[in-house]
């Protein structure tokens, strides 16, 4: 029990104390003691006090709460900036809850090679993206495009795609189920299309690809010319091993890609039978090209029908009118702000989101990041991009139920396809 003033100073009155244990640490410790105030304050007071210094130390932090959301309050370090406010606010308390991851994605890449001659081959491979133990992991990869099609799977091949051949072309037949294979028949690989020199992918959706095909001059003195267009993976198919004529090359125009309420309000603009389907930030857009004009003998330019098959020139492009629709490029909205993208992948050039995944593109790679998971965003699972390597396909597959686990199905039929299972 500490001493009582009076009696501290009853026992200094009598002098200097002899003992050796008084010292200067004693006298510091004797001083503070006569200096401390009275102990006034009965329990309902002391409790008062107690409960506004919380109450307080709750408004602190709720200040500070509110100044650490607020976007870019205050000098916040670059790791602060990533991860402020990644997601909507509708979805911000999923961030810090531990979701079972549920979504994959199907990553198609195209590998182009300029050969000797001056000419673009290309090569192909697909990686699938899924969920193992809760956390992202490649599933499987193997060369090719694998799509979803439907109820089952189809392939498309580069024939040859060695790089080493003269032409190059197409070939797509269904790779899983009961009619597997039997589109793929052996003489079409190794024979390209006659009239074609190349012949690649743009883009492929989960019924639509579009094609860019590079046609031989017809003489000597006539340059190489290329056409752009959109074929359903059944057209694809079709025109393997068959002769390349621009008027015959069966496709979809862009108006009958077009939803039905656009199909209604549609002008001339879009009834365009050469276009393709290219990727702009964020997004699949339509696009149609110029049509260079020929000249006559004397030099004059030579007007061409609006309905005439002729060669493009790929390096001007125009935005068509209209949205492509969910059958042409399923799931192609982002589900953040380029804003928040950023905030969490600062490099990307390129995004695609669904459900809990955000795929971002940065320089030689793609970053996927679970961002929905607790601590996602300081774990993505990065695919390396080789050189000339880009992206022409993302499709997503969701385990909706025990019953609808299309992602645990995508797992075991592209292993199948792919000769890993």
């Amino acid at each position: 029990m500490d001493p009582t003033d009076k009696e501290l100073r009853e026992q200094l009155s009598h002098g200097p104390l002899i003992k050796s244990g008084f010292d200067d640490r004693l006298r510091r410790r004797i001083e503070t003691q006569l200096d401390r105030p009275r102990r006034r304050f009965g329990r309902t007071t002391r409790f008062g006090w107690s409960f506004a210094g919380a109450a307080a130390a709750v408004l602190a932090l709720v200040f500070f709460g509110i100044w650490q959301l607020a976007p870019f309050a205050g000098e916040k370090s670059s790791e602060s900036l990533k991860l402020a406010d990644p997601v909507p606010t509708a979805l911000a308390s999923t961030v810090e809850q531990d979701n079972e991851l549920n979504t994959g994605l199907l990553i198609g890449l195209r590998k182009d090679v300029t050969v000797p001659d001056g000419r673009i081959v290309s090569s192909y491979r697909t990686v699938l993206v899924a969920p193992e133990n809760d956390k992202l992991e490649v599933s499987a990869e193997g060369p090719g495009i694998v799509m979803p099609y439907k109820m089952t799977f189809w392939k498309i091949e580069a024939t040859p795609d060695d790089g080493d051949t003269e032409s190059q072309s197409l070939i797509a037949y269904q790779a899983y189920g009961s009619k597997a294979l039997t589109e793929h028949p052996s003489s079409v690989v190794v024979t390209p299309r006659p009239g074609l020199l190349s012949e690649r992918i743009l883009y492929v959706g989960k019924q639509y690809v579009s094609v860019a095909e590079d046609a031989a001059g017809v003489s000597a003195d006539e340059s190489d010319k290329e056409y752009r267009f959109v074929k359903d993976i059944k057209q694809l198919a079709a025109s393997a091993g068959t002769a390349f004529v621009p008027e015959e090359e069966p496709h979809v125009s862009y108006a009958d890609t077009l939803a039905e309420e656009e199909k209604e309000a549609a002008t001339p603009d879009n009834d365009v039978e050469q276009w393709a389907i290219i990727r702009k930030p964020g997004q699949w857009a339509g696009a149609s090209y110029s049509i260079p004009l020929d000249l006559d003998p004397n030099g004059e330019a030579i007007p061409a029908s609006p309905d005439e098959f002729r060669g493009i020139d790929p390096n001007t492009s125009f935005a068509l009118p209209g949205k492509l629709s969910e059958d042409v490029a399923p799931h192609d909205d982002l589900d953040l702000t380029w804003e928040q993208i950023r905030r969490i992948e600062p490099s990307a050039v390129d995004a695609y989101t669904y459900e809990d995944l955000l795929a971002t593109v940065v320089d030689r790679e793609i970053k996927i990041y679970p961002y929905k998971q607790k601590d996602g965003l300081n774990h993505p699972l990065a695919i390396e991009l080789e050189p000339n390597e880009s992206i022409i396909m993302v499709q997503w597959a969701l385990n909706q139920s025990e019953s609808k686990n299309y992602v645990d199905q995508w797992k075991v039929k592209i292993a199948q396809i792919f000769g890993q299972q």
